[in-house]
């Protein structure tokens, strides 16, 4: 899930090269504000989740072949973040009429939205959407305190636990108790 998005369509020059600007229009300021790593982590974490969402969605509309590559997923979280962060900043759709950042990406949410529906598009709009959707989870847990470094120490000290219990459980099965001699090896 993390090594399509930085794999292109060698004949999509043009898909790259909007992915590229939008990037840096949007990712600069984000990077900024944020610092490289969250960056980096936010990133990366739209993209795969971009990536889930649509071998997901491959799987459940019968087509498990199909594959996909590209960074769009992961451009598209970062348009949601940037229209987050900075709602009221004026950007150019189209590059021609001015808008708040914040109805920019209400628009693109939309466009791909009606666009997934199009079975005959090479464009994987369930993974614009699902960079969206991943996107917005990951910034609506960092706002709640949340962190993906929390999760996995949560889920380390879980583990620790239930394998403390297996243990435990499998030395009275054996008939080996540690209050017998006060210790196990």
């Amino acid at each position: 899930p993390l090594t399509y998005q930085f794999l292109h369509d060698p004949g999509g020059f043009w898909h790259i090269l909007f992915n590229m600007l939008a990037l840096w229009m949007f990712g600069a300021d984000l990077e900024r504000e944020w610092g490289t790593r969250r960056f980096l982590n936010y990133y990366l974490v739209c993209g795969a989740g971009a990536g889930l969402c649509d071998v997901t969605a491959n799987l459940a509309f019968g087509s498990p072949g199909n594959s996909t590559i590209g960074a769009s997923g992961a451009i598209y979280g970062v348009l949601l973040a940037f229209g987050l962060v900075y709602p009221r900043r004026t950007v150019y759709f189209s590059f021609l009429f001015p808008i708040q950042a914040r109805y920019f990406v209400l628009i693109m949410g939309l466009i791909a939205f009606l666009s997934s529906f199009d079975r005959g598009s090479p464009v994987s709009n369930i993974a614009h959407l699902g960079g969206m959707l991943f996107g917005y989870l990951y910034l609506r847990y960092k706002v709640r305190g949340l962190d993906v470094g929390d999760f996995l120490a949560w889920y380390r000290q879980w583990r620790r636990r239930r394998l403390k219990q297996k243990f435990q459980v499998y030395m009275r099965k054996h008939g080996r108790s540690r209050d017998r001699d006060g210790w196990v090896n």
